[in-house]
């Protein structure tokens, strides 16, 4: 990356969040006043981008997660936009090298995981030779209280 280059950054602009890719260029922006929940999850993959910022809110009706990796020069957005949200955001999960996630807003959901492990519905015999062979299959979904919670919003 040349030294001319913008590295990704989330921004507070008037009262909605930017996030802006590589280089500057806008990926989404979100009215604060529209955020329902801000968490934050890491996978397992390794890499510098496994550890991500996720910010719910309603589309068409529906519960929604918006997310972007964590930019180095996360703190000082957290910072603002903790101010006004009312409550600090810390992050917590970045050493983590396995699939987590932690809700830090609300107060209400603060430091409950985000997502959850669930067992795939596979075709009966599938399902079967599958636990055999490898223990079954699992996927991460948005846990029910969060999901609950963002609904009861909407």
């Amino acid at each position: 990356m040349s030294s001319d280059e913008v590295q990704s950054s989330l921004a507070m602009e008037s009262d909605e969040i930017v996030y802006r890719e590589t280089g500057g260029v806008e990926v989404w922006r979100i009215p604060v006043e529209d955020v329902l929940l801000v968490a934050e999850n890491t996978t397992a993959i390794g890499d510098t981008d496994d550890y991500f910022l996720q910010f719910g809110t309603i589309s068409e009706g529906e519960p929604c997660l918006t997310a972007c990796a964590v930019p180095s020069d996360v703190r000082a957005f957290l910072e603002e936009l903790g101010a006004r949200l009312g409550k600090p955001l810390k992050l917590k999960l970045g050493k983590t090298t396995t699939l987590a996630s932690r809700v830090m807003w609300p107060d209400a959901l603060s430091g409950r995981p985000l997502f959850v492990q669930r067992e795939t519905a596979l075709h009966e015999g599938m399902a079967k030779l599958r636990r055999r062979l490898f223990g079954g299959l699992t996927e991460w979904v948005v846990s029910a209280e969060v999901f609950d919670a963002m609904s009861r919003r909407a």
